[in-house]
């Protein structure tokens, strides 16, 4: 059974045919059906209508298996755009759209029976850019397929697939990327905006670190939960790539012991220590203070990373306000902006702004004309004759008293002399 798909910008469609050998050898191609679907109202690019069709055909082909109750020696499918072939044979991660249905082509298909096809050579061209009707009828490529068809396997369009080197609309390289260093093999690019919590990311590159040791040293494997020093080893690394996106420069002036040029940063002083941390410079160091707090590590407030143990920090001080974050964050760090930092921080967290939030105060009613206007005394009087007595917001169980209520007269007395 040979499956044939093909999309416009019109339409997309398949069709099936059934490709049979009798006894002497003889090879009949016969169409078996075809079917085609509007392209969609909102604008959509030809390689996403292409794999539309390909799923349209993959269905069809699995809809008319079992409706034939015989058994098909084989499957192959047909398709003339290069791109959907990459992303049927491509194990990069795709964008949802694409991802979604590459997953249900391959569930009903196998990758390798999928190939390339001519467009002058495919019959469901017919199918998507349309044809006149008195022309169906003659219409050899219609009704028997490509001529190819007929002929041995080895005259068949080839199978070997020249991989597209761009590929749309996939994604970027999962999480990390690393890139060859000349200097330290710490040294590594990592997509720190993929992640908004510092412990997720943390947790998820300790388990690369342990890896990496794991294929250096097959002996050493180490297996269990993480331990304290793997996590903070971790984090180590995670700030000294930031830094690396942060300080380019000065971190290579620092590394051939060259002063930093005068800017925010050479009047900090900074320093690398001895586990490539750079880290800010003074005059505290014989003090008792530990050593994060004596020398401080050097961050960027414009970082993701920084910002992330912004938020980790204000989650653990219970949700503390600027001052107070930005000074418990200099016990160990020193941001650049850090002050802007930990206000946004604090502003935009969903917690704080809840309780922070104000109630609407009712404006008060005006006062009557009793109440305002000057008059004799006991000019107006009221007398409560009986009272307090419990109003209910409604008869029955589960009544709750509103108010209280009294019963009293009005009366007007006049002053007489």
């Amino acid at each position: 059974m040979h499956c044939f798909c093909d999309a416009s910008q019109r339409a997309y469609g398949t069709c099936i045919y059934l490709r049979s050998t009798n006894s002497n050898g003889d090879v009949n191609v016969s169409l078996l059906t075809a079917k085609s679907r509007v392209a969609p109202i909102q604008l959509m690019s030809i390689p996403r209508l292409e794999l539309s069709a390909a799923l349209l055909g993959a269905e069809l082909s699995s809809a008319v298996s079992q409706a034939l109750h015989r058994n098909i020696d084989r499957h192959v499918y047909w398709t003339d755009s290069s791109v959907v072939l990459g992303w049927l044979k491509s194990n990069k991660k795709a964008k949802t759209f694409v991802a979604n249905r590459v997953c249900a082509i391959l569930e009903l298909t196998d990758a390798s029976s999928w190939r390339h096809v001519p467009t002058s050579e495919n019959p469901a061209d017919l199918v998507s850019r349309g044809v006149d009707p008195q022309h169906v009828g003659g219409s050899t490529i219609w009704w028997h397929g490509p001529a190819f068809l007929k002929e041995s396997e080895s005259s068949w369009p080839s199978s070997e697939f020249s991989e597209v080197v761009d590929l749309p609309e996939l994604k970027a390289n999962p999480a990390f990327v690393a890139e060859a260093s000349s200097s330290s093999s710490d040294d590594k690019i990592i997509t720190f905006t993929n992640y908004s919590k510092l412990v997720r990311l943390q947790r998820i590159f300790a388990h690369v670190l342990r890896f990496i040791d794991s294929v250096k040293d097959p002996k050493s494997q180490r297996k269990g939960p993480l331990q304290s020093n793997e996590l903070e080893n971790s984090l180590r690394t995670l700030i000294k790539m930031a830094q690396l996106e942060s300080f380019p420069n000065e971190l290579s002036l620092l590394k051939k012991g060259k002063p930093v040029p005068q800017a925010n940063v050479a009047s900090l002083n900074p320093f690398i220590d001895s586990e490539g941390v750079m880290r800010v410079g003074g005059r505290i160091g014989s003090s008792n203070y530990p050593y994060d707090k004596k020398q401080p590590i050097l961050l960027k407030s414009d970082h993701h990373l920084t910002k992330l143990l912004f938020e980790l920090e204000h989650e653990q001080l219970m949700h503390a306000g600027p001052q107070h974050l930005l000074a418990s964050m200099r016990e160990r760090y020193w941001p650049i902006g850090g002050r802007a930092l930990a206000r946004r921080v604090t502003r935009h967290c969903f917690v704080c702004r809840r309780f922070k939030g104000q109630t609407l105060n009712n404006i008060m009613g005006n006062l009557p004309s009793d109440r305002v206007e000057p008059d004799f005394p006991f000019h107006t009087v009221g007398t409560d004759f009986a009272g307090p007595f419990l109003i209910t917001d409604r008869k029955g169980r589960g009544c709750k008293i509103t108010n209280k209520g009294f019963i009293y007269s009005h009366s007007l007395w006049v002053y007489k002399s």
